[in-house]
């Protein structure tokens, strides 16, 4: 994949948490438009390389095939498979 990405202008929304221990994405979103074009996994991997000493990376998003495909294709894993469950307050 060639860096032509980083020429866009993508709109995006990006939002997360940092703590000393822990990194949490509340959102991660990359418009239609430009998705299955390595933007995604590459701004992604971007965060995870600059936060590569937190311990625990937390993520909260859709329950679709979709989004689960594309964020264990980048090692995330459920909570449920590491013994762990979630809780959310809305």
């Amino acid at each position: 994949m060639s860096n032509s990405w980083k020429n866009l202008n993508l709109p995006l929304f990006f939002s997360s948490q940092i703590e000393f221990f822990q990194l949490h994405f509340s959102k991660y979103l990359i418009y239609p438009k430009y998705q299955h074009r390595g933007v995604g996994s590459a701004l992604l991997r971007a965060v995870l390389d600059k936060y590569d000493h937190v311990r625990q990376i937390q993520l909260t998003t859709d329950n679709t095939q979709k989004t689960i495909g594309f964020y264990k294709s980048l090692g995330f894993r459920e909570m449920s498979e590491i013994g762990c469950c979630g809780f959310m307050k809305i």
